[in-house]
């Protein structure tokens, strides 16, 4: 007789579906500075409104410092040269300002939140049964506790405004082309599947790239951890030769895959 086979396993959850869960997780810890947070939103809209206005004045400018006859009238619109410098200037004063405050926001949100994603995660840490720390080295938990939530920074301060910014760019761009020259944007727009797909492929290569490096450095503090409790071993034996090579591989390792990620970015 055969033997029973075993039960296949069950199907894995779909993974976009699974990084959109993680990603409101990490944004549930922005919850007592939302009202901040919103604020910055609202300046971040209305500053990139102003980015819009700004090459359209350039434009301006341009055909009322050199008038042609084929200048095209903006509803009736015919200001001085005065007049266009100084919107100009002024809408890259507000633009200014506005990224400071919006930019400033992020940053004071995204902090406050890493930190209490430090306190949840370490109190955590020190609650686990000692089954894991006897499985998990003390070098790389701190690793990870310290150089692994720097990358939550970058994202809630960095990562999501630019991702934000950027839509909102390509969106109000589109338009403007759409209204000036709907030929143009047309060819435009059919290029965007082509970029989409090489920007997904190599997303994907980078975000990989990205966790393997921080697996390396996770690797080059465990050998730090490792010889410093351990340095009466160390001396005891002349081992610092030995231990400067572990530690100069696994940098040596960090740095190549470092480097790769960049190549694809």
């Amino acid at each position: 007789m055969e033997p029973p086979t075993s039960p296949p396993p069950p199907p894995a959850p779909p993974r976009r579906r699974a990084e959109l869960h993680e990603l409101l997780a990490l944004l549930s810890y922005v919850k007592p500075w939302r009202g901040r947070f919103a604020v910055a939103m609202i300046a971040l809209v209305v500053s990139m409104s102003f980015g819009l206005l700004f090459p359209l004045l350039v434009g301006r400018l341009m055909d009322v410092a050199i008038p042609t006859a084929a200048a095209p009238s903006l509803a009736g619109w015919h200001p001085t040269l005065n007049t266009v410098a100084l919107l100009l200037v002024g809408t890259l004063a507000i633009q200014a300002a506005l990224t400071f405050f919006y930019s400033y926001t992020f940053n004071f949100v995204g902090e406050n939140a890493v930190v209490r994603v430090r306190e949840r995660l370490y109190r955590t840490l020190v609650t686990l049964p000692m089954k894991f720390f006897g499985e998990h080295r003390v070098g790389e938990l701190a690793s990870r506790l310290s150089n692994d939530l720097t990358l939550l920074v970058d994202t809630l301060t960095g990562t999501i405004p630019q991702a934000l910014r950027q839509t909102m760019m390509l969106l109000g761009g589109v338009v403007a082309i759409v209204i000036i020259s709907p030929r143009l944007s047309l060819v435009m727009i059919s290029t965007f599947p082509v970029l989409m797909l090489v920007a997904v492929f190599l997303g994907r290569k980078v975000r990989r790239l990205s966790r393997e490096a921080q697996d390396r450095l996770a690797e080059s503090a465990t050998v730090v951890e490792e010889t410093l409790q351990g340095i009466a071993n160390v001396k005891a034996f002349t081992n610092e030769g030995y231990e400067v090579g572990r530690y100069r591989a696994g940098l040596h390792a960090y740095l190549e895959t470092t480097l790769r990620g960049v190549r694809r970015r």
